[in-house]
């Protein structure tokens, strides 16, 4: 059917269907509103429950890193230093609200929270223009009490921001569909534009929505709704690109965080479902009130510049993981096919993989409502997927939807699967379900017993499916592992009797791992509690001798902060022996001699830590440049840390003391220059704060 008689069965549908968006504005906008009140009023029920929790109070993890770009934001640094490495949208929504209420993140979630309350009103609209009001309202009610879209409502997290862009797209799309003119696919591209600067992965399905609005029936015809598009979308994403290329000098597309994502989903190191930093077993971040950096980003660049031997743009460091994943895949492509099976159990999956706290542990403790009997994933899904099949017929809008959520699930299942990645998928189903629910009553009803059974059975069946627990789908371990986590959060807090209280709570779940008990060890030394931590020390290595060297080290370090020097002397000595290939150690035995003043020896470490692995160049050459410049040789000390900088040119500290020695040489316009850089990479607060000192003295 060619475009043009597409519109004129469209003009007449509208006219003789009542379910038609247009048929009646009046009443499809009442029941919008309606709909958007009830969600927003069971959401902000939500938040006040939650609303004194510790992590909400003081966000993490990712959404610590959304706070602080927002914050910088409002405090007037409206365009980017570098090309973006996540999706800019969300920092600029939130950036109004964080500089209206002070920073106070309350006032964002409220936004946020009235917000995610029409989406319940869209998925109505989206539902009444496939399957008629009664499909949409109780599409609408179930969107209203969906666990997930509830929970991630409240969140500091893009999740709420990218499903509203997706819902407003889906009905967009929908009505372009219905119109058939160039200038609604074009408004239908303005919303695809803000999805993709919200959350790239919808550029999927925007290469599929072209082809599908072009047609294949003819090469010459429907290019001007499918170019309106287009266009429609490149004028919110090309902004963002000129951003990347002017601010950054790199012509980033949107965002470069997709190749290192590649890798951690694909990898050798992969589960499908966890975010292992590449190159490190254990994930660190700098976990300090007001302060944030994700070591995804930093260990990625690294890493990347370490192997490729060169300093590397952004475009050019996530051309590096694509590549780096394909050549992996190449050698073991049978891993690969495992892996998509493994990510696609997990998708369809009703467990909720989170990869910034355990949903479930969180809800229980503070909004236990939020449970089954209201709608949940392990439902909405295979409801939803019984109602993509029984309406597959139902004409082209129908089929758009299921491509939107096959394109989303691709999207996810290529890269690692986690709760807030699978919601705008959730969209769809919650759609497909409630016209599965209304259908199936329908054929109950007319004793179609023919249809009815076997779509039972499959109902049957995929609700099944849904609730097995296998591939590592452990709700006990992830709930431990996830506590663990919060564990550490607290020792950066330093809160460590919470911390040991809650890796308590990690024993009591049956969790059994050495590193409960050395993590519960430092933060007992931490509290002063020696003979505590030297039983959980040695716990830790009757479960595995090999950490050994590394529990000896972190004694090593405590008796160094007490000023025990000898006693810290010789547990740094004692992890040599066990494992003399431990760099840090040897770094951090050089830098006890030389603040001893015994700086030859201490040099003599440096030298053999670098033997050992000159890959830690970054993390050595500025502590042998301290001690180079205590023997008076500034000169030698200077180029040591040009060559550290040339290892790691993210080493906060190793710009910081070259900044001092140019500042002290009066080469003060290098010494801005690196201070500048030292500012920039600063993993802590002191590093930022001092780096900003100097550049106003400077100034």
């Amino acid at each position: 059917m060619s475009a043009q008689a597409r519109r004129r069965a469209s003009k007449a549908r509208r006219r003789q269907d009542p379910a038609s968006l247009a048929g009646s504005l009046p009443r499809a906008w009442v029941w919008f509103l309606v709909l958007w009140a009830l969600g927003t009023a069971v959401r902000l029920i939500y938040l006040m429950d939650i609303a004194d929790a510790q992590d909400v109070v003081m966000p993490i993890l990712d959404s610590a890193w959304y706070r602080q770009q927002a914050e910088r934001i409002a405090q007037g640094q409206w365009l980017p230093e570098a090309p973006f490495w996540r999706a800019p949208a969300y920092p600029y929504f939130l950036a109004p609200f964080f500089l209206l209420s002070g920073g106070d993140p309350l006032l964002a979630r409220v936004a946020q929270v009235v917000l995610a309350g029409s989406i319940c009103g869209l998925v109505y609209l989206v539902g009444r223009r496939l399957f008629g009001h009664r499909v949409g309202l109780v599409a609408g009610l179930l969107a209203c009490g969906y666990q997930m879209f509830v929970y991630f409502s409240t969140e500091l997290l893009a999740t709420t921001l990218e499903v509203f862009a997706n819902a407003l797209l889906l009905v967009a799309v929908l009505r372009a569909e219905d119109r058939g003119s160039p200038r609604a696919w074009f408004v239908a591209g303005l919303v695809l534009g803000f999805s993709a600067v919200v959350r790239p992965n919808v550029l999927l399905f925007a290469v599929i929505l072209f082809f599908f609005v072009k047609g294949f029936h003819s090469w010459r015809s429907n290019w001007r709704p499918a170019l309106a598009l287009a266009a429609g979308a490149l004028v919110l994403v090309l902004p963002v690109t000129a951003l990347n290329v002017v601010k950054g000098k790199d012509p980033v597309l949107i965002a470069y965080q997709g190749g290192v994502n590649f890798y951690i989903g694909n990898g050798p190191s992969a589960d499908g479902k966890t975010v292992i930093v590449p190159g490190v077993q254990e994930q660190e971040y700098t976990r300090r009130p007001g302060e944030y950096r994700c070591q995804v980003q930093m260990v990625s660049e690294v890493l990347a510049e370490r192997e490729s031997g060169r300093e590397m743009k952004p475009s050019e460091q996530e051309r590096f993981w694509y590549a780096k994943t394909f050549r992996y895949v190449a050698a073991d492509p049978a891993h690969f096919v495992k892996m998509i099976g493994r990510k696609l159990y997990y998708f369809w999956n009703t467990f909720e993989v989170s990869n910034n706290r355990n949903i479930d542990q969180f809800l229980e403790a503070h909004s236990p409502w939020l449970r089954p009997p209201l709608p949940w994933f392990g439902l909405i899904a295979p409801l939803g997927l019984v109602g993509a099949v029984v309406s597959w017929r139902r004409g082209r809008g129908t089929r758009l939807v299921v491509l939107f959520l096959a394109a989303q699930m691709i999207s996810v299942v290529l890269f690692f699967v986690c709760a807030r990645y699978r919601m705008s998928a959730a969209l769809a189903l919650v759609v497909f379900a409630a016209y599965g629910i209304l259908w199936l009553v329908e054929k109950a009803r007319g004793a179609d017993w023919e249809r009815l059974v076997p779509s039972v059975v499959l109902l049957a069946a995929l609700i099944g499916f849904a609730h097995t627990r296998y591939l590592g789908v452990d709700r006990v371990a992830d709930e431990a592992i996830h506590h663990y986590n919060q564990a550490l959060v607290l020792m950066g807090q330093g809160r460590y009797g919470d911390a040991v209280d809650l890796l308590h709570v990690v024993e009591n779940l049956g969790y059994r791992d050495p590193m409960v008990h050395m993590v519960m060890g430092n933060a007992y030394l931490r509290m002063d509690r020696f003979e505590d931590a030297r039983g959980r020390f040695d716990r830790a290595m009757a479960m595995s001798p090999a950490l050994g060297a590394i529990i000896h080290s972190d004694l090593g370090t405590y008796y160094a902060s007490q000023g025990r020097l000898a006693e810290a002397e010789t547990e740094l000595r004692i992890a040599l022996q066990i494992d003399p290939m431990l760099v840090h150690v040897r770094r951090n035995l050089g830098a006890l001699l030389s603040n001893a003043g015994r700086l030859e020896e201490a040099l003599a470490e440096f030298e053999e830590a670098m033997r050992v692995d000159p890959a830690q160049a970054g993390r050595v050459l500025p502590e042998m440049a301290v001690t180079l410049d205590r023997l008076g040789r500034r000169e030698e000390a200077i180029e040591t840390l040009r060559r550290a900088i040339e290892a790691d040119r993210t080493n906060a500290r190793a710009h910081a003391l070259l900044a001092t020695y140019l500042e002290e040489a009066g080469d003060l316009d290098a010494a801005r220059e690196e201070w500048r850089l030292a500012e920039k990479w600063a993993q802590s607060l002191a590093q930022r704060t001092e780096a900003e000192e100097h550049l106003r003295a400077l100034d």
